[in-house]
């Protein structure tokens, strides 16, 4: 992960984490982006509901 994208480890497609665009091959279909954020060395996700 850097500061704008997301990388998956199995295939290496790289997603725009704020968007949700794919950056590079192999997928064609974007993700669903949500609100987060770094506290420390944890991740905080907004989910929705």
């Amino acid at each position: 992960m850097d500061e704008n994208a997301v990388e998956c480890p199995r295939h290496g497609g790289r997603f725009d984490l704020f968007s949700g665009r794919v950056l590079s091959l192999p997928p064609v279909v974007p993700v669903r982006a949500y609100a987060a954020r770094r506290v420390g060395d944890d991740v905080q996700v907004e989910l929705d509901g």
